[in-house]
């Protein structure tokens, strides 16, 4: 298989096939993306949104499983797509769920970018929010990642301890 990983072409070399598989079986291996994709499906299909299943690993959330409904003509994520955990929903929704420390060590390991005008950049101003996001169960992202896109997420957490998002 590691031969299909890279393949050459006109001269060049990029990433194969291969990796796909590899991704898949990572995925395979994930208990949350089976119990959750039939509701990732279910989501997108009652709202004609896009439904995204995010997992968080080592500070960063992933996109484990997503679901296209009728009303999205183009996606910026896909299964696999890494994105920063204070400037999204599912992000500030898992974040949210870390206890106090954890986020204090976030908070000193991530240099808090803007990607738009709406990214919140002051730890204190993402501390006060994470706040609203415990108290009201769900956090928003009002174009704080991509310019005309917002999201309403919320936390699951399993019993095993690790949060995800739908």
């Amino acid at each position: 298989m590691a031969d299909r990983c890279v393949t050459r072409f006109n001269w060049r070399y990029r990433l194969g096939m291969g990796l796909l598989t590899l991704g898949g079986r990572v995925r395979e291996r994930e208990v949350l993306y089976h119990h959750g994709r039939d509701d990732v499906d279910r989501l997108a299909d009652e709202t004609g949104e896009k439904a995204r299943l995010v997992v968080e690993r080592d500070g960063v959330g992933i996109t484990l499983y997503q679901s296209t409904g009728e009303s999205v003509d183009d996606t910026r994520t896909h299964a696999g797509s890494v994105e920063e955990l204070y400037c999204t929903g599912a992000g500030k929704a898992l974040l949210a769920t870390f206890p106090a420390d954890r986020v204090e060590q976030y908070l000193s390991e991530t240099t808090l970018q803007a990607y738009t005008e709406q990214t919140i950049t002051d730890p204190e101003a993402l501390r006060d929010e994470l706040d609203v996001i415990r108290s009201r169960g769900f956090a928003i992202d009002d174009e704080e990642r991509y310019e005309g896109r917002r999201c309403v997420a919320s936390a699951i957490v399993s019993t095993a301890g690790a949060p995800s998002v739908r």
